[in-house]
């Protein structure tokens, strides 16, 4: 997605006030590979996740705590697990939808996590 990574930094550089404020983490799978297709990061911070789910959460958990500043986000092996349970109920819960994994939409997996974070 780097136009729309493009989109975001040029707002929050050139915005108002308002824009200026907004934050983000760039993450890549491997740590320089953005540097083959986007150049002009130089000055960001940019982190990899290895391509491993769990680094994924550990990461985006550690900023999100960092960044917000608020003291109740739960630690990444809780994150960790619970995502884990999901993931393993997720089957059941498209059989119910009915729809099959592969063809979830974003919006359809956005809203069965919705669902399973609330009957939790």
């Amino acid at each position: 997605m780097p136009l729309e990574l493009g989109v975001f930094l040029g707002a929050s550089e050139l915005g108002d006030k308002n824009q200026k404020k907004k934050r983000c983490l760039i993450l890549d799978k491997k740590k320089y590979r953005y540097q083959q297709f986007i150049s002009d990061l130089a000055g960001h911070d940019i982190d990899s996740h290895d391509n491993n789910e769990n680094m994924l959460i550990i990461r985006i958990r550690d900023w999100l705590s960092y960044q917000s500043k608020r003291k109740n986000i739960p630690g990444a092996s809780t994150i960790i697990k619970r995502f884990k349970q999901f993931k393993k109920d997720l089957p059941l819960m498209c059989k119910k939808a009915p729809i099959k994994i592969k063809e979830l939409t974003y919006n359809d997996y956005a809203q069965l996590i919705s669902r399973w974070l609330k009957e939790q």
